[in-house]
């Protein structure tokens, strides 16, 4: 234990000390402007460089100017200093202590009208607004920051606000407004020559492009930024562009080249040494590898990703975790797969209680904070009059009982929010398990109700037959022993036949799904088991075009083959043909079939449609399909019907 809280004590103190070193390089490295205004300004810039890569030195740079900056002799550096502040806090969520510091910018700017800062202040506050979800109030900031900066003409805040205006309106799902405020963003930008936010412009409309479904565009405006951010040396842009083109590919099934990006962009993050970003990027690869069905690969790349997280990170862990188990099933370790599952569920519930304690701690901050600066000006009015002593410390009392109150009122609030979340999905999980257990009833009753049709359409009436036809017999004892052995031969082909139809039956039964390649062995089957049968010489003609894979469910492919079989016998017992022909082929309405026959015909306007044909007709209306039948006297019969696309799964 002591050595394990030594070496904590020498980690912290190396970082600590890298920190100071890489500040006091930044702090040397101004000083040798000329203008003391230059060098916060220098040290302004390079506070960008840092916020998100190493935020603690942002803050070390941000602090410092804010020590040596005052609002009487420099009120814009001061300004923008506190705005800097802000952006830490906004980075690191602590978003309460960003938008105190943002008003306290806004206090000394206002006054004299210092638009830049003003401007500034209302594009971060929408930034704290919109990442809150709070996106009416986001734009208002927006609108107000762009109508600021109009009265300047400060182009290169007007294409911020701009391009924040297009995020916002992209979330509300207004892709159309989104594109034209992006569009604004990105004209400017080519005027200013702003590299760097023309690798963002190009990135959102990307993806406003890929929203409205125009692919070309989509690619188009990816590959210029990840062209202006390799000019510009943007490597955590690029990045950012070489993933969400990844996902691009992801989102149209082009695996290889969605693996390959997303490599590009976990390459590049782990050179700048962005765990967060690489962590995301490993993620996004485990899950590409697990449509491409490379389970390994996925469960190594997602192990990677959690040892790059840090182990407060509940809300992110309990995502990754989830894939994992996912990942792990595919390759059928069910029993590490139930374990990462239990580790998600533990980091979900960590997490709540976490979101809980740290909401009741930031608004603990945003009172404390407001003590402090009110004990500040108690101390600064004391030197004036003991009066506004009392005042002040009575004010700090009256906050300090709201806060508290306060403070229980959101513990309250957050309590009954979570019992009603749990009932609510209490609700839901009932629900679903009787919506499931009504839709296998009904699946059953289908499947029952078909074997049953098909039983008594086919068999049963078969069966019949066979039984009147064997009580026939039995009047026919003194026959011609020549006719009761073709009787006999005939029953045995009968029951042949029979047996056949509850084969089919069988068949269709122990399947889910019935492709067109089936259907046609099954044809060809029917009519090589007639050829051995029957010594009468039929030329056939079978002819499935299966180039399309054509695929139905059990119901609907047995309705298809029934209505071919039907159309056969009818050729075969009562037109005598002797060429037969069956041809399916595919087309824009769907999957058309057709059966022709030379056999006797029969006139179309004077016959009465007999069982075969009426069994035809109405599984074909099951199918939402009509039956169509061609016959001319003594030329045969055409028999064609198409299946809907809709009717194929």
């Amino acid at each position: 234990m002591k050595r394990l809280l030594t070496a904590l004590i020498i980690s912290v103190s190396i970082i600590c000390t890298s920190q100071t070193k890489v500040l006091d390089s930044l702090v040397s490295n101004a000083q040798s402007q000329e203008i003391d205004s230059l060098k916060i300004d220098q040290l302004h810039k390079d506070f960008f460089k840092y916020v998100y890569s190493k935020p603690e030195v942002a803050r070390s740079i941000s602090e410092y100017t804010i020590n040596n900056t005052s609002v009487s002799t420099a009120p814009f550096q001061k300004a923008q200093a506190l705005i800097r502040k802000g952006i830490y806090y906004d980075v690191t969520s602590k978003k309460d202590s960003a938008i105190l510091l943002y008003d306290q910018a806004f206090e000394i700017a206002a006054p004299r009208k210092d638009y830049i800062s003003m401007g500034n202040v209302y594009n971060d506050k929408g930034l704290v607004y919109w990442n809150r979800d709070q996106l009416e109030l986001a734009m208002e900031q927006y609108i107000k920051g762009a109508e600021v900066f109009e009265k300047i003409s400060y182009d290169r805040g007007l294409s911020s606000i701009y391009n924040n205006m297009g995020l916002i309106l992209y979330d509300l799902r207004r892709y159309e407004e989104s594109k034209e405020s992006h569009l604004k963003a990105l004209e400017i930008r080519n005027r200013l020559k702003d590299t760097y936010g023309l690798g963002a412009s190009y990135s959102n409309l990307s993806n406003v492009y890929k929203r409205l479904k125009m692919r070309d565009s989509t690619t188009y405006f990816m590959r210029k930024a990840i062209e202006v951010k390799k000019k510009s040396n943007d490597k955590r842009g690029l990045a950012i562009a070489y993933q969400n083109l990844g996902i691009d590919f992801r989102e149209a099934r082009v695996l290889d080249s969605a693996i390959h990006y997303t490599s590009k962009a976990r390459k590049i993050y782990e050179d700048i040494g962005n765990k967060r970003l690489r962590a995301n990027s490993l993620v996004a690869l485990a899950e590409m590898y697990q449509l491409d069905g490379q389970y390994k690969k996925g469960i190594l790349i997602i192990e990677e990703a959690i040892t790059l997280m840090n182990v407060n990170e509940h809300k992110r862990l309990a995502a990754i975790e989830t894939i994992y188990a996912r990942l792990l099933a595919f390759n059928n370790d069910h029993k590490e797969s139930a374990k990462a599952y239990a580790r998600a569920l533990n980091h979900r519930d960590s997490y709540e209680e976490t979101e809980r304690t740290a909401q009741a701690q930031e608004y603990y901050e945003k009172y404390q904070t407001a003590q402090k600066e009110q004990e500040i000006a108690v101390q600064r009015a004391l030197l004036a009059e003991n009066e506004l002593e009392i005042e002040q410390r009575n004010k700090t009392i009256y906050i300090l009982i709201g806060g508290a109150i306060l403070i229980l009122l959101l513990a309250f609030f957050l309590y009954r929010q979570q019992q009603i979340k749990t009932r609510q999905q209490e609700k839901e999980n009932e629900l679903q398990l009787a919506l499931a257990k009504i839709e296998t009833q009904n699946k059953l009753q289908n499947q029952r109700l078909r074997i049953s049709r098909d039983l008594h359409d086919n068999i049963g009436s078969q069966l019949t037959f066979l039984i009147s036809s064997l009580d026939n017999l039995k009047y026919a004892q003194n026959l011609d022993t020549d006719i009761t052995n073709s009787k006999l031969a005939s029953l045995s082909s009968f029951t042949r036949n029979t047996i056949g139809e509850l084969r089919d039956t069988i068949w269709a039964m122990n399947k889910n799904k019935i492709s067109l390649e089936e259907i046609e062995e099954r044809t060809t089957s029917m009519i090589a088991q007639f050829n051995t049968t029957n010594e009468d010489q039929i030329t056939w003609d079978v002819q499935f075009d299966t180039s399309d894979k054509v695929v139905f469910n059990s119901v609907n492919g047995m309705h298809v083959f029934r209505i071919i079989q039907e159309a056969i016998n009818n050729a075969l017992k009562y037109a005598e043909a002797s060429d037969i022909s069956i041809a399916t082929k595919s087309n824009s309405e769907g999957l058309q079939v057709i059966i022709k026959d030379n056999g006797a015909g029969f006139n179309l306007n004077n016959y009465q449609p007999g069982n075969g044909i009426k069994n035809m007709r109405e599984r074909a209306s099951f199918i939402n399909s009509n039956l169509d039948i061609e016959s001319i006297r003594n030329a045969g019969t055409k028999i064609s019907f198409i299946v809907p696309l809709n009717y194929q799964s």
